[in-house]
């Protein structure tokens, strides 16, 4: 109106110019806004396009702009996303393809293209729980398993077969018949009378004995497949997961440490001891103090250092001494001690969970829980409490019988620091066929169910308890099972090798026509020149076989003795009879040589 009216009048000038380039300024841009609002509307990425170059030659910055440029960006990922969720969807690859799905939920993407993908995606995740369950059959080499997984595979949908999933499809079917073929061999009867006379144990052995006891695990897998039923939180520490057990060795527990050094005011502190975050180091005193788990080559359990010995033999201690465990580094030892009410719990905790971290590194001492029980049955004694293996209760020395529930004292007792692993031992010796927790032979066997039970399963595999469905006495079994306790069997063949090795020991027993100390008694303190010469000139050091009884009842005073007569399993200690010869008990180097003792038996 302005400009209509200064034309009117014959105004000009710069200002009327002004105003003329204002008013096409303005109505360029309400063109713009007009393009928009019919671009926003029609949802086409060209008009948007278009409005919007046109908004820019005109200057109009608007949040209608904004809102434009918005859904046009919008638009373009959507058109992107299409493009690829078809590639992914072509190529089979489902973790492209779950990554795309979820975008396109998030931006609210719909159509043809985002329905063909999430058919594609069922497809392909149904292929990968099928291969998963192939390849973990195949690694568990379970012959029910196995079975299960190839015929899921044989009846899966075409759309399903991949080049991956043939494959793993062909290898249980391979792995099966071999699994079968070892079957068949192993239950193969000798071909000859001869053959079958040399396999037989003489009549009323060792191994004779525990042959006929024992066929519970046996007599299930002859039986055919077995329905089993996981028993939920049984077997403690060793049927745990890896990741929790670290998990809690990282949160920290209360430990006693022996201190080292002349000039300690207390020689055991009571310290917060933890894993650190990277598992590399076992951190003390807000982190000030450290041990290297790389360093660490042996755990010993009991009272083998020399700090805990000298410690021990100066006077009474209120922890028993099977509580304490050792890290051993070549330049030193680091002693901790476990107190309180859930003291061997913790023990256990540490001393399994640290072997299965280090692994190969600590060598042939990996299993110091199996050589703790060997050095407890080795001094078998009336002078040491024991532990009812019915109700768990401690008992004092010299009672025959469980204070409690008036159980029988056991033919070999456990070493009181391994009582929270009872139920799996138990389990154990049910898939082994050992009956170590009964009068019998097999009861010297408690050793070598520990050092089953410390030796993992290969990975991802891991122990487990489980009982036989609609069995009324509930008999607990040990046997692998995956992580998510979906599986489970007692045909693993790491199962077998410990029942072969079972068996090579009964041999050896009933070879030598009496029970076999187990080997690995004893390892002496660091630097000990005594055990040195003494196995130089094949004697046995006295001191050694000394401290050996006394590391794990911490009984280096001498005790009263009591003379038992000798129980059926129980080995001729031959370190025992010098102690007995300087003594001067006759009643124990009678036994000793009743017993089948070598005569000849020299101390240097």
């Amino acid at each position: 109106e302005a400009i209509k009216a200064a034309t009117t009048i014959g105004l000009s000038g710069q200002v009327v110019a002004d105003a003329k380039s204002l008013l096409a300024i303005l109505q360029a841009q309400a063109a713009a806004a007009a393009a928009l609002a019919e671009a926003l509307s029609a949802n086409d990425t060209k008009k948007l396009e278009a409005a919007l170059a046109l908004a820019d030659k005109c200057g109009l910055h608007s949040g209608q702009v904004q809102a434009a440029q918005r859904r046009l960006a919008g638009l373009a990922k959507k058109a992107e996303l299409e493009t690829q969720l078809a590639a992914a969807a072509a190529s089979g690859d489902l973790h492209t393809l779950t990554t795309l799905l979820a975008s396109a939920s998030e931006i609210g993407l719909t159509g043809s293209a985002v329905d063909s993908a999430n058919v594609r995606h069922n497809v392909l995740q149904e292929a990968a729980k099928l291969l998963g369950t192939l390849q973990q059959a195949i690694q568990m080499r379970d012959p029910h398993a196995l079975r299960h997984a190839i015929s899921r595979a044989d009846s899966a949908d075409a759309r399903t077969r991949t080049v991956e999933f043939t494959a793993a499809a062909d290898d249980a079917k391979r792995v099966l018949a071999e699994v079968e073929s070892e079957a068949a061999a192993a239950v193969t009867v000798p071909s000859t009378p001869v053959a079958a006379a040399q396999c037989q144990p003489p009549p009323g052995s060792f191994a004779s004995m525990a042959l006929v006891s024992g066929s519970s695990s046996s007599s299930l897998i002859a039986s055919g497949p077995t329905v089993w039923q996981p028993a939920e939180g049984e077997g403690g520490v060793p049927c745990r997961p890896m990741s929790a057990r670290v998990d809690k060795l990282k949160r920290g527990t209360p430990l006693l440490k022996v201190a080292e050094g002349m000039f300690t005011r207390s020689k055991v502190t009571e310290k917060i001891v933890c894993l650190s975050e990277d598992c590399k180091q076992i951190c003390w005193e807000s982190g000030k103090k450290t041990v290297t788990l790389s360093d660490v080559v042996r755990i010993s359990v009991g009272l083998e250092t020399k700090g805990l010995q000298k410690l021990y033999s100066s006077g009474a201690m209120d922890i028993p001494a099977y509580n304490w465990f050792s890290l051993h580094t070549p330049s030193r030892s680091f002693d901790f001690g476990a107190k309180d009410g859930d003291a061997a719990e913790v023990l256990i905790l540490w001393v399994m969970t640290l072997e299965e971290m280090l692994g190969s590194a600590v060598g042939p001492h990996r299993c110091s829980l199996s050589v703790a029980q060997q050095r407890w049955q080795q001094h078998n004694s009336a002078v040491k409490e024991w532990p009812c293996i019915e109700c768990t209760c401690l008992n004092r020395a010299y009672t025959d019988a469980c204070e409690v529930c008036s159980s029988p004292k056991p033919l070999v007792s456990l070493c009181p620091a391994l009582i929270p692993l009872l139920p799996a031992l138990k389990a154990i010796a049910n898939t082994l066929d050992v009956r170590a927790f009964h009068m019998h032979p097999d009861a010297s066997l408690q050793w070598f169910l520990l050092k089953a039970l410390e030796i993992p399963l290969p990975a991802p595999l891991k122990w487990g308890i489980a009982h036989r469905q609609g069995d009324p006495s509930a008999m607990p079994f040990l046997g692998a099972t995956a992580a998510d306790a979906s599986t489970f069997t007692l045909e693993h063949p790491h199962i077998a090798q410990l029942r072969i090795a079972v068996d090579k020991i009964r041999l050896e027993h009933a070879q030598g026509g009496r029970d076999l100390p187990p080997q690995q008694l004893f390892v002496a303190p660091e630097g000990s020149s005594e055990t040195s010469l003494a196995s130089q000139f094949g004697g046995v050091d006295l001191q050694d076989a000394y401290l050996a009884e006394a590391s794990l009842t911490g009984g280096f005073p001498a005790a009263p003795h009591v003379h038992h007569p000798a129980r059926m399993g129980s080995a001729p200690i031959t370190s025992a009879v010098f102690i007995a010869c300087m003594s001067g008990d006759v009643d124990e180097v009678r036994a000793y040589l009743e017993q089948g003792g070598h005569v000849d038996a020299t101390y240097k």
